[in-house]
Parts: C-alpha cells; structure tokens; sequence
C-alpha cells in the first residue's frame, strides 16, 4: 500500500478564500498499516514556520477576531509555539521546495499516496492558493485528498452506536503533552485516530 499525506496549516484568518496569513504548517507521511507512537509520528513530520510580516507586504490577511482567539489563555502554549517568533521563520517561497524534499525522503508518490486533511474546503484551498500565487505545479493529485471527518463518522458508528458525528472519536485517549492547535500534534493525532477506529471496527467484526 502506497503511503499517506496529512497536512494542517495554521492560520491568522479563518476563511480560506482570504488568502490568509499561514504562520506554519505541517506534513506528516504515513503508513496507515503501520502504528508508531505519537512521539514518533511527530517527529516524522515535517513543520514549517514561516515570516508573518512577510506575508502582510504580500497582500495576505489576518482576522483580528482570529489574531484574539489565538490570544486566549487555553491557547497559550500553541501561541508560543505557533505565532511568536523564535527566529526558524522562513519565506512563504520556500514551501514548495521544502515539501518536495520532504516528500522523496519519506517516500511518498504524490500520484498513489492519499492526502488527508481535516475539512477538505480549508487546508487544502490555503494549498492551492499558495501554489497558485507562485505559480508552482500542484504538490499531489487533487483525486487523492480525503477528508478525516468524514472517515472517522462513516467508520465509527459501526462500534459506537453513540457517535456523536462530529469528526472526532468520543473518549479518545489524547496523547501525553498533546497541544492542541500545534500543527506537528494535531496531524499526529488525526493519524493515530484514524488508525484506532479501523482497529475498533475490525474488532468489532472479529477481524482481529
């Protein structure tokens, strides 16, 4: 089986159509066969933080109802890790050649491989409106993306008579120093979710 792309970026405007400020991003290639532990999962990713005032002199934008949310004392471990700067920032630019490289290193066949984001009408157009504006060929085939919301309500039910169908797997143990809207975490997450409904259904069927 061809491995998996998961991508999430973070943004200072909730609006994809906006062209918003993206202050990082992360890729995390996968074998859904294969459990790793969350630790691992992260540090197999790939993150990118990138120059916010570079993007501003470039026309993105930012919500400021977004920039207070980040703000907001139950986020203030991902605001560290996200939006202040800590001096790796690098330009919006560099983001194609990053992830290729990325890419051959792990292994991945952008024209097998599945791509998972959460939501398919975010993350994805914030892609493609990056690769559009540099004028850079597509990173992955668009017939491959697949939604995390909609794998994990179509599969859990089949275990969960109780699932709430919101896109998440209700009591799932979160990892230990898990941070939520840390984008290497919360790709490292979505996988391990992923994989532990298939498992729960194949147990459930006697599978395994």
């Amino acid at each position: 089986m061809a491995k998996h792309l998961i991508f999430d970026f973070e943004t200072l405007d909730n609006r994809s159509y906006n062209r918003p400020v993206v202050p990082s991003v992360a890729f995390l290639v996968f074998d859904p066969e294969v459990l790793m532990s969350f630790d691992q999962l992260v540090d197999n990713s790939l993150r990118i933080k990138f120059d916010i005032s570079e993007q501003l002199q470039h026309g993105r934008k930012y919500n400021q109802e977004t920039v207070d949310w980040w703000r907001k004392p139950d986020n203030s471990e991902a605001y560290k890790k996200v939006i202040e700067v800590d001096g790796s920032e690098v330009g919006l630019g560099q983001l194609d050649s990053l992830l290729k490289e990325y890419l051959i290193e792990m292994e991945y066949d952008p024209g097998k491989g599945k791509v998972w984001t959460r939501g398919n009408s975010f993350d994805v157009p914030i892609l493609d409106n990056i690769y559009e504006d540099f004028g850079w060929d597509p990173a992955f085939s668009w017939w491959n993306v697949r939604d995390i919301r909609t794998e994990i309500d179509a599969i859990t039910p089949h275990f969960d008579s109780t699932h709430a169908g919101y896109g998440y797997i209700k009591d799932f143990p979160y990892p230990k120093g898990f941070i939520k809207h840390q984008e290497t975490h919360d790709v490292s997450r979505d996988v391990l979710m992923m994989q532990q409904a298939h498992i729960q259904l194949m147990t459930k069927m006697g599978i395994i």
